[in-house]
């Protein structure tokens, strides 16, 4: 499909802008949620403007269908607030469309593609040099209290303009200053830095350019001490070794150790509190509790459709976190059904990824971040031209 470079730059523009005030980053608690709504409204009426029908696959228009079924049904059986459910539903509208366009417009792509490299080069180093630089006392972070700016209870920063903040933590008593840039979370961070190491050959035709890649986000997502992030690459490395045919017995030799080892961890992590206090196991398995309470008492109704958005802070005070159980207590197990569906389609060429996104959704509300789906999208397109090239050049050589 033929678009004006204007056209392209302008979604290009319309795409960064929305990203960046929305969680995950920290800008979107400057934007007020109002505005936010109208921002999201601005791409999505852009993409539906420019694409023409012809460009929408079957596939794309029956998703698009259902899913406003789902979420009209979820709303008039929870009640749930209408800005609420209407804002998660501009999230997935703007996937869907995202993909079509990225899909059907190469020269939105390439640009898409080439603005999140050097975004993501740029963070990686940020968070590397600002590390390193704060260690050796070149450079002074300022304490920054989030609370301040939102009005309730949140995150305490050490910030700095150009590197960003980190939050000073503690791993049995020694100080640990964990790298977050100018996301909420550490491990909000670290699950970004991790998608690229997994989608880094896809985007790449140099692979030593995708190699030198991978290693700049995973130096990165280390500096964020997340154990989730250093769980995943710890089983993922051994994965790839165990591929490796001369490494099997090696792997055989060791797998007693490796599993006795894990075994003590995880009884450690469950029931050293010191180490409990300085990690969000805790936090984590009591959240778990919470939706097992919702679970158990669920009707018919309630688990087709939910138990309403933010039922868990009405009851408990908090969040359920986990993207999964959050999504199949409060919007139902059809909602939860779709989404799972959703996701498989877009990410089952890379079946790491896919595993990576089950494994953080065990931890956070990841599928609604704009980030995220901007990701998918990319690592979707990039997959289908490769495979469209492979068979190309199959398909000469045939001749």
């Amino acid at each position: 499909m033929n678009v004006s470079k204007l056209n392209i730059y302008l979604i290009a523009f319309l795409i960064g802008i929305y990203v960046l005030f929305t969680p995950p980053f920290i800008f979107s608690e400057y934007i007020p949620f109002s505005f936010r709504v109208v921002l999201e409204l601005i791409p999505i009426l852009f993409f539906l403007a420019v694409l023409n029908r012809k460009s929408y696959p079957l596939v794309m228009i029956a998703s698009l269908f259902v899913w406003s079924m789902l979420v009209l049904m979820m709303f008039l059986y929870t009640e749930s607030a209408i800005a609420s459910v209407f804002y998660s539903y501009l999230k997935i509208l703007f996937f869907i469309l995202l993909v079509v366009i990225l899909d059907s417009t190469s020269e939105v792509y390439d640009v898409i593609k080439k603005t999140w490299l050097a975004f993501w080069f740029f963070v990686s180093l940020c968070v590397i040099l600002g590390f390193c630089l704060y260690q050796l006392n070149i450079i002074d972070f300022t304490f920054m209290s989030f609370e301040d700016i939102l009005g309730k209870e949140s995150y305490h920063y050490y910030s700095h303009a150009f590197f960003g903040n980190f939050i000073q933590s503690y791993m049995l008593g020694i100080p640990v200053p964990r790298m977050t840039w100018y996301l909420f979370e550490p491990s909000m961070l670290a699950f970004f830095f991790g998608v690229n190491v997994l989608i880094a050959d896809a985007l790449f035709a140099n692979k030593d350019h995708a190699k030198k890649f991978k290693l700049l986000n995973l130096v990165a997502g280390l500096l964020t001490f997340s154990n989730t992030f250093i769980i995943f690459f710890i089983l993922y490395g051994v994965v790839m070794l165990f591929r490796l045919k001369l490494l099997r017995s090696i792997f055989y030799l060791v797998a007693p150790v490796v599993l006795i080892s894990a075994v003590w961890v995880i009884y450690t992590a469950l029931f050293n509190t010191e180490l409990g206090s300085s990690t969000s196991l805790g936090d984590r398995t009591l959240r778990l509790e919470m939706a097992y309470y919702f679970l158990e008492h669920n009707t018919l109704l309630s688990f087709l459709y939910g138990n309403g958005l933010g039922v868990s802070t009405e009851i408990f005070g908090k969040g359920l976190s986990s993207g999964l159980l959050s999504v199949l207590v409060e919007r139902g197990f059809l909602v939860f059904l779709f989404l799972v569906f959703l996701f498989y389609m877009f990410a089952k060429h890379n079946k790491a990824l896919l595993f990576f996104l089950f494994f953080y959704s065990l931890a956070f509300e990841v599928i609604w971040y704009p980030l995220l789906l901007v990701a998918i999208a990319i690592s979707y397109v990039a997959d289908k031209q490769a495979q469209g090239d492979e068979s190309g050049c199959q398909g000469v050589m045939d001749k």
